[in-house]
């Protein structure tokens, strides 16, 4: 890396410091020497990729260098995976591993280089000491080092390693402190302590903690301060992939963890606790038995704690729903009876009943007309069946001297005509038509009794990755019932709807589709195929007639 000292350079992205920060310069005949630490310390908040960082201790005799040191030792302090080495000329790098799986500093990251037996020269005055960074760019910054009379002094005052994590929770702190006489107390959150001049103490806070060391001798006081920096334990994700499934089946649930030393997963109710689990990351599957199950994340780390929760509900299953009988005359208001089987609900609802009903329950309704009844559950896509009332004619006579016949019908779209027998006319519910005189015909007026039965297509179902979803507008007229047809199905797969005569494949993504159903009266009228899927609809046609012989 050349350097051009002359040139203007932008700030660090780290941030630097460096203990002591006050040191005693050399006398004749009395040498003095220091042992220096540098912290290095990301706070930008993201991670910041480095090639190199170079400390220049400046090296000379002036008042503004500090070190007569050509060639000087440095030693890497136990954390981030670096090197560290002597540059020359009083300068020491610091370089992440080629092999460093990131090379620079994570966010939040700090580490430590500590450069023992620094000489310092005569010359009493404050050392410019100077950072050089490169990051995206040469960047720069300074610290200072004063150089003070020989005497009171704290010529060393390092930790090992500068920020803890699982391999290492904790840090050994060390000191050097001179002067006739000295007293040397370290202080931290509060609380201040006696210790020897030469001493180290191991350490292991639960959060990031500044410690100073303060020493007193001849009235004079000196202040050294260091930070041991730990991360905070932190649960990056934490989830249930499905969250919902069937009764029987399974889910999986998967955690990421930062600076964790152990996690475990408890589970709500009855249901079995996982317990511990893979640092720092993992995934295990799990089959509740409960309605909702809450499984609850806890990762602990220096001391600390987190927790996080994944929830897994079990969607309800229709065993059956129904309804009996399916088709009951009009006008009579005789009890319909519903009947359903859930599983894997607290309760469902039922359209025409009180709510909230059993799981297994039924219960009676009276129509006055064609009427479809929803069976809802939390979560469950609701389910119908439809009660049909029959069709019929309430009205066939013969008008204003028999020229002229009239009908009406209620309960159906349509009415055919029949005479004589011969092939029926389509026509309307209300009605009327001229009548032939001199021979004797016989007039038949029809209405189906329960069209609806084959055009009763409003379901939903799923199996595996497959939704067949289709409803039906129930107005019916002479060309039949217009049915709409969705599906969501894997992109190599297809559907098949057979209609009639008719046999259509459709392919993923070309729904949704339309289309008429016919009237029959045999056989099937239409039919999905789908993977895993296959839903039929038999015709069943019956008329309510009445005659008039002319």
């Amino acid at each position: 890396m050349m350097i051009y000292e002359s040139s203007v350079y932008p700030p660090t992205l780290f941030l630097y410091q460096v203990t002591p920060t006050i040191v005693p310069h050399s006398g004749p005949g009395a040498p003095s020497t220091a042992d220096l630490m540098f912290f290095i310390s990301n706070t930008s908040g993201h991670d910041v990729e480095v090639d190199q960082i170079v400390f220049d201790l400046r090296f000379g005799t002036g008042p503004g260098d500090l070190t007569t040191n050509d060639k000087l030792a440095p030693q890497p302090v136990v954390g981030p995976d670096w090197n560290v080495a002597d540059a020359g000329g009083g300068r020491v790098r610091a370089a992440p591993r080629g092999e460093a799986e990131f090379r620079g500093l994570r966010a939040g990251e700090s580490l430590g280089v500590a450069v023992p037996g620094v000489a310092v020269n005569t010359e009493p005055g404050v050392a410019n000491l100077i950072v050089w960074e490169l990051s995206d760019e040469l960047r720069q910054s300074h610290l200072s080092v004063a150089k003070t009379t020989p005497g009171l002094a704290i010529t060393s005052f390092q930790a090992s390693p500068v920020q803890l994590d699982r391999d290492h929770p904790d840090s050994v702190l060390r000191w050097t402190a001179t002067g006739e006489g000295v007293q040397v107390t370290l202080s931290h959150n509060g609380t201040t302590e006696r210790v020897e001049k030469d001493g180290h103490l191991k350490v292991a806070p639960k959060v990031t903690t500044l410690y100073t060391l303060t020493a007193t001798a001849g009235g004079r006081t000196m202040h050294e301060q260091l930070t041991v920096y730990v991360p905070q334990v932190a649960i990056i994700s934490f989830g249930a992939d499905p969250p919902l499934t069937a009764g029987g089946g399974s889910s999986t649930l998967r955690w990421s963890l930062l600076n964790a030393s152990a996690a475990m997963i408890l589970a709500s109710g009855d249901a079995p606790d996982p317990g511990k689990v893979a640092l720092p990351q993992g995934e295990l599957e799990v089959f509740p038995q409960q309605l909702s199950t809450t499984y609850t994340l806890t990762a602990e780390g220096f001391g600390n704690s987190v927790t996080g929760v994944a929830q897994v509900d079990l969607v309800p299953t229709v065993d059956g729903f129904s309804v009996s009988p399916e088709r009951a005359p009009r006008g009579l208001g005789l009890p319909l009876t519903l009947a359903w089987h859930v599983r894997d609900a607290s309760s469902v609802s039922i359209s025409g009943l009180q709510t909230p009903q059993p799981l297994i329950g039924s219960g009676q309704v009276r129509p006055t007309q064609t009427t479809s009844y929803t069976l809802g559950a939390k979560r469950l896509t609701p389910r119908s069946v439809r009660a049909h009332l029959a069709g019929q004619i309430t009205t066939f006579r013969a008008a204003a001297g028999a020229d002229t016949i009239v009908w009406h019908g209620e309960g159906a779209d349509l009415a055919e005509l029949q005479i004589n027998g011969a092939n029926p006319v389509r026509t309307g519910l209300d009605g009327t038509r001229q009548v032939g005189r001199g021979r004797s015909r016989l007039y038949m007026i029809s209405t189906p009794a329960d069209w609806a039965n084959y055009v009763d297509v409003e379901f939903q179902q799923m199996v595996g990755g497959v939704t067949v979803t289709a409803t039906c507008d129930y107005g019916i007229n002479a060309e039949g019932a217009t049915v709409h047809l969705d599906w969501s199905i894997p992109f190599d797969t297809a559907i098949t709807v057979v209609n009639g005569s008719a046999r259509y494949v459709w392919g993923y993504g070309e729904g949704p589709k339309s289309f008429v159903v016919r009237p029959s009266t045999s056989g099937i009228t239409w039919r999905v195929d789908a993977p895993g899927i296959t839903v039929s609809v038999y015709p069943g046609q019956s008329w309510s007639s009445r005659a008039y012989d002319s």
